[in-house]
């Protein structure tokens, strides 16, 4: 009987050994099975955010040309406005100058104007001391004249006549 009770005992943890294996096996498929979907889930999420990540990366991309050209037209217009504020600082000064010369002009003109109007009283002045001198020429040619025209007579005639 005790070698009754082993082959039993045999036969039992052959059985037993056999049913662990099975479970064994059946856990290996079904965490095989249950992983290969989960892993599909995974690798499918995983695909998603891969492909939003490289969307993002392209948007971050155009972003950082749009910011490129941004910068680079904004350092433009910085230069641009050194220049034109250089510009704009030269003319002021040339605007100043311009304008201290312009006034400097204007006092040079109301002084001429005022010796204009002086010479121009003094030419007035002239043209009627001139005009005088040469009545009194003409009032002195007459009187020559007629004192030649005498003398004429006195030489010509009697030394004593009157003529």
């Amino acid at each position: 009987m005790i070698y009754n009770k082993m082959k039993y005992l045999t036969w039992d943890i052959k059985i037993s050994f056999i049913g662990v294996i099975i479970i064994a096996v059946a856990i290996v498929v079904f965490v095989s099975v249950f992983s290969y979907y989960k892993f599909g889930d995974i690798n499918k999420e995983y695909s998603g955010v891969t492909g939003e990540l490289v969307n993002i990366k392209d948007e971050l991309t155009q972003t950082k040309n749009i910011l490129d050209d941004t910068s680079t037209e904004l350092v433009l217009k910085k230069e641009r406005e050194e220049d034109l504020s250089v510009k704009y600082e030269e003319l002021l000064a040339e605007k100043k100058g311009l304008e201290e010369n312009y006034n400097e002009l204007k006092e040079k003109n109301e002084d001429l104007d005022a010796q204009l109007l002086g010479l121009n009283k003094e030419v007035g002045t002239l043209n009627l001391q001139l005009i005088e001198t040469k009545d009194l020429l003409n009032a002195k040619e007459q009187q020559i004249t007629a004192l030649y025209l005498r003398l004429d007579c006195y030489e010509v005639a009697f030394p004593n006549a009157v003529c």
